[in-house]
């Protein structure tokens, strides 16, 4: 996101959405002992995010 917002600041707006993100690839990726189990409400906003950040590139006219 950082290389994004260098070439349009209005990725900016997606900092927080990817903070959450992360939260969730690093758990995955490094995992302390056992899975961690997730409730749905953060299942739904995690997708909300992806959605919110996949149409926003899809809809980018600035390539």
């Amino acid at each position: 996101m950082e290389i994004c917002i260098t070439v349009d600041e209005k990725f900016r707006q997606f900092i927080d959405g990817c903070e959450i993100l992360n939260g969730y690839y690093i758990a995955s990726r490094y995992p302390i002992d056992m899975p961690k189990d997730y409730f749905r409400e953060q299942v739904e906003e995690a997708f909300e995010i992806v959605k919110e950040i996949t149409e926003f590139i899809q809809s980018y006219d600035n390539i």
